[in-house]
């Protein structure tokens, strides 16, 4: 399932300046699982700094990718990397 949503994150602006960061991710963790129905949210790198500490903006619009139960929090023009596990090991 992939889905392009826009997150509301003006509430966070009542917050204070030190917290806004914190709360921010949590709020788009929790509307993640919600919209993605999903268990578990995972965030991507860009998305956490698209949310600055000062710069938060009022909505943020993000792409929301969920494999089984885990659902990926993505950049609107970032795709999933699958993640590959290493098994392979080399014997020397």
């Amino acid at each position: 399932m992939e889905k392009v949503v826009t997150f509301n994150l003006s509430r966070v602006l009542r917050k204070p300046v030190t917290k806004r960061h914190r709360v921010a991710i949590r709020l788009v963790r929790e509307l993640a699982i919600r919209h993605g129905k999903g268990n578990i949210a995972k965030i991507s790198p860009k998305i956490n700094e698209t949310i600055k500490y000062n710069n938060i903006p009022k909505r943020l619009m993000v792409k929301l990718v969920r494999k089984d139960t885990v659902v990926y929090v993505l950049h609107p023009q970032e795709s999933l990397v699958e993640e590959k596990s290493n098994d392979n090991k080399s014997s020397s």
